[in-house]
C-alpha cells in the first residue's frame, strides 16, 4: 500500500513539474534530437548516475520510437538485460505490428539508486496517449549500465 501512495506522489509530482527528485526532461517540443546533456565530474559516482541515467533515456527513446514492433524490439534488445528482454517479451518472434509510435515527453524521476520513474508521453499511431508511467531499473554488467527491470504499475 505505502509503495502504491509513493508511486501516485510521484507521478503527481512529475505530472505538475515540482522536482521532487533529481529530474531530467526531454521534449520533442522543443528539439526533435536533443540530448541529455552530461556534466564531466571527477566523482565517479556521479558519472555512475549519468551513464545509468543515459541508458534510461536512450532505452525511452528506443522503445517508444518506432514504425513497427520488428524496429522496435531491434531497438531496445541491445539495452537490456536478459531479465529485462523477457519481461518486455523483445525475444518473442512472430506477427511484425505495423503501428508508428513517437515520444513527445519524457521526465525522469531518481527514486532510489538505479531505480527511475518515468512519465512518458507520445503518440502511437495518430492519438496521444498521456502518460505512460514506468519504473525503471538498471543494473551495471562488465561495466556498462543495461535496463534490468521495467514495470508499468497501473491504478487499481
Amino acid at each position: 500500500m505505502s509503495k502504491k501512495i509513493i508511486l501516485f506522489i510521484g507521478v503527481i509530482a512529475l505530472g505538475i513539474g515540482i522536482t521532487v527528485f533529481t529530474g531530467h526532461s526531454h521534449s520533442k517540443k522543443t528539439t526533435a534530437t536533443k540530448n541529455v546533456s552530461t556534466r564531466i565530474s571527477s566523482s565517479s559516482k556521479q558519472s555512475d548516475d549519468e551513464d545509468a541515467l543515459n541508458v534510461v533515456n536512450q532505452f525511452i527513446k528506443a522503445y517508444y520510437n518506432y514504425s513497427n514492433s520488428d524496429e522496435q524490439k531491434k531497438q531496445s534488445l541491445p539495452l537490456c538485460t536478459d531479465k529485462a528482454v523477457k519481461e518486455l517479451a523483445l525475444n518473442v518472434k512472430g506477427t511484425n505490428v505495423i503501428a508508428k509510435s513517437e515520444l513527445e515527453d519524457v521526465k525522469i524521476g531518481i527514486t532510489k539508486e538505479g531505480e527511475y520513474l518515468c512519465l512518458v508521453n507520445y503518440e502511437f499511431s495518430g492519438l496521444d496517449i498521456r502518460p505512460d508511467v514506468m519504473v525503471i531499473q538498471t543494473k551495471e554488467v562488465n561495466g556498462q549500465y543495461l535496463i534490468d527491470s521495467v514495470s508499468l504499475p497501473k491504478a487499481d
